[in-house]
């Protein structure tokens, strides 16, 4: 399922440096990499990798990466298309989307 590649590469000062790249296909099809300096942590990351894509268990590191300003302005959005500006009766005036969902308003 995963590879790992042996790089060197030079320093800015002439140093020789060792770099191994794991690279894996996740399961939707996309190439992904991740670069370590030691052998041992990228043997590590490239079995945990594989066996998680074996047992359905895999996910995409980058998925959560949503500020918390973007969360709330999708949530405002969402609500203005939804028309959901009309409160429930059990919404206080002046819920956010935050406290929207902290409430079930």
């Amino acid at each position: 399922m995963a590879s790992i590649d042996r790089r060197v590469r030079r320093s800015r000062d002439g140093e020789r440096q060792l770099r191994y790249i794991v690279r894996w296909r996740e399961p939707g099809g996309g190439a992904r990499s991740k670069t370590f300096t030691r052998k041992t942590d990228a043997n590590r990351f490239a079995a945990t990798v594989s066996a998680d894509i074996v047992r359905g268990q895999y996910f995409d590191p980058d998925a959560g990466k949503v500020s918390f300003k973007d969360y709330t302005r999708s949530g405002w959005k969402l609500r203005r298309s939804t028309k959901a500006l009309e409160r429930p009766s059990n919404c206080v005036y002046g819920c956010t989307p935050i406290r929207a969902s902290a409430r079930n308003c």
